[in-house]
């Protein structure tokens, strides 16, 4: 990580998180689990080595759906 460089933060949208997130582990991204915040959306999040966060989500899959 560059210290001289802020990270920053980008969202993605999925029209499948649970099928995004099982592909990240799978190619060996350690990732955490899904989280469902108080706003409609389930997501999680990948740090690069930079410092970036990358947080993907599902807007309308705060029920697990």
């Amino acid at each position: 990580m560059n210290p001289d460089t802020p990270p920053n933060a980008v969202l993605l949208y999925s029209g499948d998180i649970d099928a995004f997130h099982a592909q990240a582990r799978a190619n060996g991204l350690d990732t955490p689990d899904r989280d469902t915040p108080f706003y409609d959306t389930r997501e999680f999040r990948i740090d690069d080595p930079d410092g970036n966060r990358l947080w993907i989500g599902q807007v309308g899959a705060a029920d697990g759906a």
